[in-house]
């Protein structure tokens, strides 16, 4: 599924950011999304993170899933980078990027009594929705604010099936409960272990 019509043209303007694997652009004529464009191939012998992102929100599109706290993969998208993964793209009501999670625990801005409530909520929400996170970190996590001052946690990135066990589990609800209560548990442990990391 390709996400637009024709080829998308993106300069080092729309960089957002850079991971080990991909880089991701906002994209010009829609500031509401942003594409991720492999640009380091690791191993051939490994799947790609795009590949295994397109297998994996396929799947919960054909769940059917409510997307409140995962950022949508809209499909792949012809750039002149390359070829890449749209993704909703989080932001304030000014357009600027919504902040991620590390920056309100360092800052302090939110309490971590109530940064660890909202973490509750979202853990719930990929229970319900056996969301399976490979990379659950900090910085794969970001607040939203609605007009009202709200604010819920939305997933960035992170998400998807890495291994054999984690395949079996997406289509399995008990194994699949386990494998993510289970990245959950080491998740708030060693971020919120102060707290309470049940």
């Amino acid at each position: 599924m390709i996400a637009m019509s024709g080829i998308v043209y993106l300069s080092e303007d729309d960089l957002i950011g850079r991971g080990a694997e991909r880089a991701v652009y906002r994209i010009p004529d829609n500031p509401r999304l942003c594409v991720k464009i492999t640009y380091n191939i690791r191993s051939k012998r490994k799947s790609l993170q795009n590949d295994r992102d397109s297998e994996f929100y396929h799947w919960l599109e054909k769940k059917n899933i409510c997307w409140t706290n995962l950022a949508r993969c809209y499909g792949w998208q012809e750039t002149n980078l390359g070829k890449g993964l749209v993704f909703h793209f989080v932001a304030d009501d000014f357009g600027c990027a919504s902040k991620r999670l590390d920056f309100y625990r360092d800052s302090k801005k939110l309490s971590d009594e109530y940064i660890f409530k909202q973490l509750l909520l979202l853990r719930q929400y990929c229970l319900y929705n056996h969301i399976i996170l490979c990379d659950l970190t900090l910085e794969n996590i970001v607040f939203d604010s609605d007009a009202a001052g709200d604010c819920k946690l939305i997933l960035v990135d992170g998400v998807g099936n890495t291994d054999l066990l984690a395949v079996i589990s997406s289509n399995i609800s008990i194994l699949a409960r386990r494998k993510i209560m289970r990245k959950w548990r080491r998740f708030l442990k060693k971020h919120f272990s102060h707290i309470n990391a049940d």
